[in-house]
């Protein structure tokens, strides 16, 4: 047990990671079948995240609950 966790005993470095995504992207560039023999279609810039959700609408079915538990111990304030 003096070994330590094999989860990790063979876990590639941030370069090495790197670098083998850098060589996929360009093995995928080639074989893209979008890209044009002319070469007149430049990339298109990576999709933009869509636009995060405000904490209200987020959160919208927790709204009527925190009115009815109000509302409840409202009144059992009141009726002491």
């Amino acid at each position: 047990m003096s070994e330590g966790p094999k989860l990790y005993t063979n876990k590639p470095k941030k370069a090495q990671l790197k670098q083998f995504q850098e060589q996929h992207q360009k093995v995928k560039d080639f074989s893209s079948p979008s890209s044009s023999a002319m070469g007149t279609q430049s990339s298109a810039p990576p999709p933009q995240p869509p636009p995060k959700e405000s904490f209200a609408r987020r959160y919208k079915f927790l709204w009527p609950m925190l009115l009815a538990v109000n509302l409840a111990v409202g009144g059992k304030w009141f009726e002491e």
